[in-house]
């Protein structure tokens, strides 16, 4: 029989059987990856949602934006006064808002009983 030289000792990850301690052991452990893995789809929910409210307020900037920006026109506070005018044939009186800046009319109000009284309160 011919002399072989020898190789050096090495390891390989082969199946064993488990023993009662090493099983209890590894269940533990199964728990406790589970509750992180849990716990882990909990956060990841929580930052989805927060991820959700600021893609949409984003959206809803940049729609306001958009909208703007083809319609050449934004809302913003414009001065504006109430004056009674009269109007039509019978000279009926309304309550016109108009603009400060062009006077252009905003709203109409029909002048109440109430507005009436109240002005002849303050005279």
């Amino acid at each position: 029989m011919p002399t072989y030289r020898s190789r050096p000792a090495e390891d390989h990850e082969l199946l064993c059987e488990l023993t009662g301690a090493e099983l209890r052991l590894k269940g533990d452990q199964l728990a406790e990856a589970e509750n992180a893995l849990d716990l882990a789809e909990q956060e990841k929910a929580a930052a989805m949602k927060i991820f959700a409210q600021r893609i949409e307020a984003a959206r809803t900037v940049a729609r306001k934006l958009a909208t703007e920006i083809l319609s050449k026109q934004e809302r913003r506070a414009v001065p504006c006064s109430w004056k009674v005018e009269r109007y039509g044939d019978d000279a009926r009186e309304a309550w016109v808002l108009r603009r400060d800046d062009t006077g252009s009319v905003v709203t109409t109000q029909a002048v109440t009983q109430a507005d009436r009284q109240q002005e002849l309160s303050l005279s």
